[in-house]
């Protein structure tokens, strides 16, 4: 009985190991239940972490921009358009930077325009 115990504790250490890796907590669990724990723990510490996509600074405010322009809280979107602006003036130079400004800037005259009416 002390060993069916022992057997189920060591495959929830490898859940627990497995929980913040992209195999999760459940896999690495079944895992170490179906073939044994040590297994499972070494799947679980070689797993690699998930990539977790974390927007820029200047995305988060544009996202923040766009759900204020939703709202029709024009003066809020436009302050969030302009720190976009702001963050996307502070990248380096790319292609990919004159089209943002450009309509970063459009999306901020449209705001005065609305706040103006």
């Amino acid at each position: 009985m002390e060993l069916i115990i022992l057997y189920l504790a060591l495959c929830g250490v490898a859940g627990f190991l497995g929980k913040d890796k992209s195999i999760g907590a459940g896999w690495a669990f079944t895992i170490s239940l179906f073939f044994s724990p040590l297994v499972g723990i070494i799947v679980a510490l070689v797993s690699e972490r998930p990539k977790v996509y974390v927007p820029s600074d200047a995305q988060k405010a544009w996202n923040d921009a766009e759900r204020y322009e939703f709202k029709e809280r024009w003066a809020d979107a436009k302050d969030k358009y302009q720190d976009a602006l702001y963050e996307v003036s502070k990248r380096p130079e790319s292609s990919h930077k004159d089209s943002s400004t450009e309509k970063l800037k459009e999306r901020i005259a449209a705001m005065n325009l609305k706040e103006s009416h």
